[in-house]
């Protein structure tokens, strides 16, 4: 559960992994408000990418973030957004709003991606970002 923004299609049961999942939803909530932090870079200076050939190297995804910080910045709004959703249904203990909140997060994060660490990876027929 919105671990790396990583969700569970079945909702919490205990009291402490309602906690657990509330606390996850925080991070990202604050993740995505360090990604709209101006001047914040995508990896450190050293860093690759592990998967190269699949995704863009971090200087290259930096590059086309600062291209259209407006695009950038509207992406990471968007999965703020969603995940105060989340956020609210966690608060109600409401399973299935927590469910919705969780695939529109998840949906967040793709648009980036695949707008920024991977443009150019084909997409499977029918597939709509």
């Amino acid at each position: 559960w919105f671990s790396s923004a990583v969700y569970s299609t079945e909702p919490p049961k205990t009291d402490e992994e309602w906690s657990n999942v509330r606390l996850g939803a925080i991070r990202v909530i604050e993740g995505a408000n360090l990604l709209m932090m101006p001047g914040r870079h995508v990896a450190r200076p050293h860093e690759k990418s592990s998967t190269p050939g699949v995704e863009l190297e971090p200087e290259e995804i930096e590059a086309n973030i600062n291209k259209d910080r407006v695009k950038w910045n509207q992406l990471a709004k968007g999965l703020h957004t969603a995940t105060l959703e989340a956020l609210r249904g966690i608060d109600a203990k409401d399973g299935p709003a927590v469910i919705v909140a969780g695939e529109r997060m998840d949906q967040a994060c793709e648009n980036c991606h695949s707008a920024y660490w991977y443009p150019n990876q084909p997409l499977p027929p029918g597939y709509l970002r």
